[in-house]
């Protein structure tokens, strides 16, 4: 239901209801009063209806203001403000060179990268069981030769790809180990903890025989409250495997319902230079390899099929990624979407994958603001975006998906 209208008849439902018995009978008031009663019922829903009517969404490409009252933060001047001072800047955080099995050099790719795709940000992320030390040594020194504040975030990685329990990308940290040195996702985990400021994501989910849980064990994404830190994402796009075709997408809420704290991304691993139009977001204060690897800890992340669509999920100044604690029993959320191409569904995703809330559309600028009921204890909710694809050589329809907000109401 609209917001809007979803309000105003919540308020007088109360109103109505507040005299009456357990069997459905008014005390205290006559039937000419009851009758009255429900006559302004009526009257507020053909209200609230043609407001409703005046929120929708516009089919001249123009912006849509979906939800929230005319006094709301839905208001244009404050939309405009939901940035804040941040910025959206568009890359990859997984890819391969030569130095595992890939092509051409560390340097190579990053110039590529930079100069070729117009990325923002690049890591590359050779296969750990293939990088000689050296080779270590010589992926940082190309990373600083193109690490450039305000231009172009150069980032140095590797992937620990084991057969059997999956491959995760690591990034931030001095050294790096293997899947033949540290074998098994317990010392692995108890590793990664203990490098200070690492950042690690879970790559292609499902790819391979265990999904990061101990062998023939069906607790996939079994967590670890050691590593739990330091995983701030979960590929959910993965080389041309898009949020459209959902293969890792569909993995996403089972790694929330676990306990972990993930955003989405959508990365090329790429082998050759070669990419598509999926891209990974993230919004920062800058440009920089600071602000871009606070921003991965802080998870203000989303993945889109769509390269140029601007994704701002809050609640209140709480941006995508935040954990809120609240004693409130509602709350509500704050969704606008900007594209070169019409935004058709807005959906709000929460605990075991279910829907919480959802609207239609169509429209290049949307504006959402859903109201929602909290339940006991810990919920997280994030957005799915379905956009008409006309643009870029992907499916008819591309998804976005923006990281979580989690709320606890105390």
């Amino acid at each position: 239901m609209n917001y809007r209208l979803s309000q105003v008849l919540s308020q007088f439902s109360n109103d109505l209801n507040q005299d009456f018995t357990a069997d459905g009978y008014a005390t205290g008031i006559t039937l000419q009063e009851e009758t009255m009663r429900h006559s302004k019922l009526t009257l507020i829903m053909l209200l609230a209806l043609s407001l409703t009517t005046l929120n929708a969404c516009k089919n001249d490409g123009g912006t849509a203001l979906l939800g929230g009252t005319m006094d709301a933060p839905a208001a244009e001047d404050q939309i405009d403000d939901l940035m804040g001072g941040q910025h959206f800047y568009r890359g990859n955080f997984h890819s391969h060179s030569g130095i595992s099995d890939g092509e051409g050099t560390a340097t190579e790719a990053f110039l590529w990268a930079r100069d070729t795709v117009g990325y923002d940000f690049y890591a590359v992320t050779d296969h750990a069981e293939q990088i000689m030390p050296s080779e270590w040594d010589d992926m940082a020194a190309s990373a600083r030769a193109f690490n450039k504040n305000g231009s172009f975030v150069a980032l140095r990685g590797f992937e620990w790809s084991s057969p059997v329990y999956g491959h995760v990308c690591v990034w931030n940290t001095e050294n790096y180990v293997n899947c033949l040195t540290v074998p098994s996702l317990k010392l692995f985990y108890a590793w990664l903890a203990s490098q200070e400021g690492a950042l690690a994501q879970f790559n292609h989910p499902g790819r391979e025989q265990e999904v990061f849980s101990p062998i023939g064990s069906a607790d996939d994404f079994s967590y670890s409250a050691k590593a739990a830190a330091n995983f701030c994402a979960v590929e959910t796009g993965n080389k041309d495997v898009g949020n459209n075709d959902a293969e890792y997408l569909e993995r996403y809420h089972v790694a929330l319902d676990k306990g972990w704290r993930l955003a989405p991304t959508t990365n090329q691993d790429n082998h050759t230079f070669k990419t598509n139009c999926h891209r990974t977001v993230v919004i920062a204060p800058e440009l920089s390899r600071e602000a871009i690897c606070e921003a991965l800890r802080a998870r203000r992340v989303y993945s889109s099929d769509d390269p140029n669509l601007e994704l701002i999920f809050k609640q209140g100044e709480s941006w995508m990624g935040s954990v809120i604690e609240t004693t409130e029993q509602s709350v509500t959320l704050t969704v606008k979407v900007v594209d070169d191409e019409p935004t058709q569904r807005l959906r709000l995703i929460t605990n075991q994958g279910a829907v919480a809330a959802e609207t239609a559309c169509n429209a290049k600028e949307v504006v959402w603001q859903p109201s929602i009921e909290l339940g006991a204890g810990t919920s997280y909710f994030y957005v799915e975006v379905t956009s008409l694809n006309t643009l870029d050589d992907d499916e008819p329809s591309q998804i976005a998906v923006s990281a979580p907000i989690w709320i606890t109401r105390q």
